[in-house]
């Protein structure tokens, strides 16, 4: 799986985890250059937009995605996170009907949340680093376990 589903997938779930409404994937990496896809997602009011915002950034930092760029404040009726391939647009349902980007990028394909639900995410809380061979003057081995990641190994690092 590559990563860019499991990021779309982690934030999928965080907006649902929070009642996110009409959660929608669009993959739109056929036609764009700027991301792989998008996850909108609808809210009834301020607070409950600000509550999936906050649960999108705690489980995207949890899985080892860094976010890039946050656009909106608190006070917003939308909100949108740039995690570079995974734009994440949290909305007040009002303005997602007038902005309707599933009509402006009508050209993507819209992804189905039960085929995102399928992939296996085995997060962990943070990255783990195991060395072995460590001694002075001669090279070692480091396996890291990295979210979303198999095992990496770096041998005979020097």
């Amino acid at each position: 799986m590559n990563e860019q589903k499991v990021m779309a997938k982690t934030a999928y779930l965080a907006l649902d985890e929070k009642k996110g409404e009409d959660i929608c994937v669009i993959d739109i990496s056929s036609i764009s250059v700027m991301a792989d896809y998008f996850v909108l997602a609808s809210g009834m009011s301020t607070p409950q937009i600000q509550a999936m915002v906050d649960n999108v950034q705690e489980k995207m930092g949890k899985a080892g995605f860094s976010l890039k760029r946050l656009e909106g404040n608190k006070s917003s009726s939308w909100v949108l996170m740039d995690y570079g391939d995974v734009v994440v647009h949290v909305f007040h349902q009002d303005d997602r009907l007038f902005y309707d980007l599933e009509r402006i990028w009508s050209d993507g394909r819209q992804i189905d949340p039960a085929a995102l639900e399928e992939l296996s995410l085995d997060v962990i809380d943070s990255p783990r680093a195991e060395f072995s061979q460590i001694k002075k003057g001669e090279g070692f081995t480091v396996t890291i376990t990295v979210a979303c990641y198999p095992e990496i190994e770096v041998k005979d690092y020097k």
